[in-house]
């Protein structure tokens, strides 16, 4: 067997190419921020979008699970004389910074 075929480089090189072909997504249709402001407003249901349809970045939460979480963190908060406080650099996401200031964040 010579070098050549036995190599590192090209057998990472084809493998690589392999793996692409199998694993990377076909095209996905996405959905524009109109039809997906219509979907949240409850005009269609939440079945008839898959989250491979939804361009990324796509921020994708729980809405009750994070509504428990805010009473959950204020309540603990509370109990120590702590007022809470929107950490935008933790979610990094302005709508829920002004859901937190909604539910008594200062």
């Amino acid at each position: 067997m010579s070098e050549s075929n036995r190599s590192r480089r090209r057998f990472l090189l084809s493998a690589g190419g392999a793996a692409a072909y199998v694993w990377v997504p076909r095209h996905v249709k996405g959905y524009t921020a109109k039809e997906m402001r219509v979907w949240a407003a409850g005009e269609t249901t939440a079945a008839s979008v898959s989250k491979w349809d939804l361009d990324t970045p796509a921020l994708c939460l729980d809405l009750d699970k994070m509504e428990k979480n805010f009473a959950k963190a204020h309540t603990t908060l509370a109990e120590n004389g702590i007022r809470p406080r929107p950490h935008a650099k933790t979610h990094k996401c302005p709508a829920i910074a002004k859901l937190q200031i909604a539910d008594g964040a200062v």
